[in-house]
């Protein structure tokens, strides 16, 4: 493990959470501003995209986690609470936390 592969996968799981906040964000958006017949058509789209980037964020969660050897207990905790909203902040700050004590490790055996 060295920083550069942490930064790696520190920026991947940034982006799925990027990801996650944009699909929701725009939706709501478009669904504020759209007619009656169009919030059908938006919510159906909304709904898959949704899903779709809630499951990439579980992945992203799970990668991250995995990659710095967390416990499994963690793992699946980060996991479960990932889908939820404002929960997601938990793993989000936790995986965080956990980059940044890795990189302190790291820093502290090369020295």
């Amino acid at each position: 493990m060295t920083n550069d592969k942490i930064t790696n996968e520190r920026n991947i799981f940034l982006f799925g959470f990027f990801l996650l906040l944009v699909i929701g964000v725009s939706f709501r958006i478009m669904q504020m501003t759209a007619t009656e017949e169009m919030i059908l058509t938006i919510q159906s789209f909304a709904i898959i995209a949704t899903l779709a980037g809630k499951i990439l964020f579980i992945y992203f969660v799970f990668r991250l986690s995995r990659f710095l050897k967390q416990s499994w207990w963690l793992t699946i905790l980060y996991c479960v609470l990932a889908p939820f909203s404002l929960l997601y902040l938990i793993p989000f700050v936790g995986l965080l936390l956990g980059v940044k004590q890795a990189r302190k490790n790291i820093n502290g055996y090369n020295a």
